[in-house]
């Protein structure tokens, strides 16, 4: 297949944008600003897809120091973007509280004498430069006692219940960690597709050409998919996904968990499929979510995605995304199909049981 270049999903195609370099030997940023990484299925479509995050970090990097654009420190050839990002690398690489970051610009400010004229004053000051660029969620806040979701007016602290009919404020909700956070589905997919488009509008080929035959290799080759094809209900650009969630302790010995909603385009090659989950929704809190709550503002959003519309080569596909597969534990799936815990160990106990008279 030809190489193709300047290819990018959506409608429009992202600017170039400089990012920072890292020297690996010590885990900052070099002084100088490099150009943005080549898409592994655009100008590099000779070189295998490898993992590769969701989120463009160079473009959103770029984006949150472009207001210092390329100006120097004072008597230095190291623009202040460099500068900035060298800071964050040192904290994040050495494991340093935030706190540091307070005392690291007063100490830089102090020893070249730029009275807080050029460089963040605070930790916050630092933290809210690419706070909007990576502001890509929603959060959404609920009552613990009766699992309803508030939505409060932007700017307002103030929230009322309507269901238990209680009054409380945002940040208390939060203190409490009464709060879960869906993820920018349609913009993440977009980043994937940007990322592996060569390998995904191939293996969209292969899937239709294997539609005919009886082998099952993957999901893309099971009966429900192919009936899906059959019926219409997918077209052979559309995408489908398989949904996973699952809890996990923050610390072994920590009461608090962490329930995160992911999924993988079954699209792509197996491989490549499992090195780029995308991350749907998460939930951080003392118990386990409240999965009808949870479920339903995750498929809002999937909902919400409509048709992805990218470019391979010289040809435009337009992909609608449909969830087909859920896969769980056992505890996940009891909360994912809101049943308890005991009915479900009961009802796979009975199916057992069953299987076991039906053989003998």
């Amino acid at each position: 297949m030809p190489p193709c270049t300047g290819d990018d999903a959506g409608n429009e195609e992202p600017p170039a944008s400089p990012a920072s370099s890292t020297d690996h030997s010590t885990g900052e940023p070099s002084a100088e600003a490099i150009p943005d990484m080549p898409p592994c299925a655009s100008e590099n479509e000779n070189q295998p897809c490898g993992p590769g995050p969701t989120l463009n970090v160079h473009q959103a990097l770029s984006e949150a120091l472009q207001e210092y654009g390329t100006a120097t420190l004072p008597g230095s050839t190291t623009i202040k973007a460099a500068a900035i990002v060298r800071i964050v690398a040192f904290v994040v690489a050495h494991g340093l509280p935030w706190d540091t970051a307070d005392g690291l610009l007063r100490l830089i400010d102090a020893l070249f004498g730029f009275n807080g004229n050029v460089l963040p004053k605070s930790k916050y000051l630092l933290m809210k430069l690419w706070s909007p660029q990576l502001n890509r969620h929603v959060k959404h806040h609920y009552y613990a006692d009766c699992g309803s979701v508030l939505d409060p007016v932007h700017g307002m602290d103030q929230v009322h219940c309507a269901l238990c009919r209680e009054n409380s404020r945002v940040s208390v909700l939060k203190d409490n960690g009464c709060f879960f956070s869906i993820m920018n589905v349609k913009e993440q997919l977009h980043q994937l597709i940007s990322t592996c488009k060569e390998a995904l509008y191939n293996e969209l080929k292969k899937i239709e050409m294997l539609q005919c035959t009886d082998q099952i290799r993957d999901i893309t080759s099971g009966r429900l998919y192919k009936n899906l094809r059959r019926t219409g209900s997918i077209t052979g650009q559309d995408l489908t996904i398989t949904i996973n969630t699952d809890g996990s302790p923050v610390y072994k010995s920590s009461r608090t968990s962490v329930w995160p909603i992911q999924f993988v385009v079954n699209e792509l090659p197996p491989k490549l499929r499992h090195q780029h989950p995308v991350l749907g929704g998460l939930w951080f809190g003392h118990a386990h979510p409240n999965m009808t709550v949870f479920m339903d503002k995750f498929i809002e959003e999937l909902n919400a995605v409509g048709t992805v519309v990218w470019k391979f080569c010289s040809e435009t596909v337009k992909s609608d995304v449909h969830a087909i597969c859920c896969r769980v534990d056992a505890p996940a799936r009891a909360a994912v199909g809101t049943i308890p815990s005991s009915m479900e160990s009961l009802a796979a106990r009975g199916a057992l049981h069953q299987e076991h008279k039906s053989q003998v």
